[in-house]
């Protein structure tokens, strides 16, 4: 009967280090990976694309009763003349003002400055001294010239001083006794606009 030989060490030490590299102790069964929990999924954040509501403008207090006198060249009592003061004074319902004599890029802004009532469409014209009153003006004008043909502007203030173009509109000017009734007639010759100015006709710079 033969005997079993006894496993060398060096068949010892290399049955080790098979062990070792199989990363596995003997007969022990290979860990298994914990299976990792599900993280709940993360909504993102709602990003706000509303806008903000814009701020309310500062109501204006309404205007009085107005009246536009052309043949005396008036506006509830004032004249062309009328300063700054005098003006918010009696009607606080102005728009917005230039500052006399502002420039813009070398331009004289908004004819020369003033205080204006657009809402109410009427302006003084501080800085070259004349009141207009416009198509769509919330008052009553003397004569009811505002709107009026050529023909009875004509009859009421007489012949113009002077007549400019400027197409398709035409301002004729009137001599008055307080300095210059200037009137633009649109293509039908209908007044759309009413200007008292205090300075001799062929003296003003009409503001185009």
């Amino acid at each position: 009967m033969q005997r079993r030989r006894r496993p060398t060490a060096l068949a010892l030490a290399l049955a080790a280090l098979s062990l070792l590299a199989s990363g596995c102790p003997s007969g022990a069964a290979r860990p298994q990976s914990k299976p990792t929990a599900n993280k709940p999924a993360t909504t993102p954040r709602a990003t706000s694309t509303a806008k903000p509501e814009p701020k309310p403008e500062p109501k204006l207090p309404p205007c009085p009763a107005l009246r536009f006198d052309p043949t005396a060249g008036k506006l509830n009592g004032l004249d062309s003349k009328a300063d700054r003061a005098a003006i918010k004074r009696a009607l606080p319902c102005f728009t917005g003002e230039t500052p006399d004599g502002k420039k813009i890029g070398g331009i004289e802004a908004n004819c020369g400055g003033g205080v204006f009532f657009t809402r109410d469409h009427f302006y003084f014209y501080t800085g070259r001294d004349y009141i207009e009153v416009r198509t769509g003006f919330k008052g009553k004008v003397g004569g009811d010239l505002l709107g009026a043909s050529r023909k009875t502007v004509e009859g009421e203030v007489g012949t113009p001083n002077r007549v400019e173009k400027v197409a398709p509109r035409t301002i004729a000017l009137y001599a008055m006794t307080y300095g210059t009734l200037a009137v633009t007639y649109d293509q039908d010759g209908k007044a759309i606009a009413l200007a008292a100015h205090s300075t001799p006709a062929q003296d003003i710079k009409l503001c185009k």
